[in-house]
């Protein structure tokens, strides 16, 4: 159990950013990635395609320095949960076919459908980041961290 706590807040980490879109926009042109790479980006969908329920805490910081605290729920395939801390009034949802976007102090509720997000390809049956619909355009390995920069091929903006 000791094992999945220390890798489930970097897993919440890495798929809060997926799913909130704090990840690099890569160039339209990427190079091919070498067999090392492609090693490591197998290592990592067969990691998050053994995952099935997920619970663990996040801190999410923005580009100009803000940061936001919660609890992260994913139960695969389909659903995902993000509960932000006080005093955000954010709570973001995957019910299987939207991403639903909750301000608690607007009252105001946005579907997005879940398949055109970063969140879709994450509660998918079987996750692929590099296949037909995703390109993972840089591969970054560093001691206890691996960063995947994932595009979507029909949209490179994303």
């Amino acid at each position: 159990m000791s094992s999945f706590r220390r890798l489930a807040r970097p897993v919440a980490a890495a798929l809060l950013g997926l799913c909130v879109g704090l990840a690099v926009i890569a160039p339209a042109a990427a190079a091919p990635l070498s067999p090392g790479e492609k090693a490591e980006v197998s290592k990592a969908e067969q990691y998050l395609n053994d995952v099935t329920t997920l619970r663990a805490r996040f801190l999410q910081a923005s580009a100009s320095g803000a940061t936001a605290e919660g609890t992260m729920f994913l139960s695969r395939p389909g659903r995902m949960r993000l509960e932000y801390d006080p005093p955000s009034p954010i709570l973001v949802i995957a019910d299987g076919s939207y991403l639903i976007y909750y301000d608690k102090d607007l009252q105001q509720v946005s579907y997005v459908d879940l398949d055109s997000t970063p969140a879709g390809v994450l509660v998918q049956p079987q996750v692929k980041l590099d296949g037909d619909d995703q390109q993972v355009t840089k591969v970054v390995h560093q001691t206890g961290i691996l960063q995947l920069t994932v595009i979507k091929r029909s949209d490179p903006s994303q």
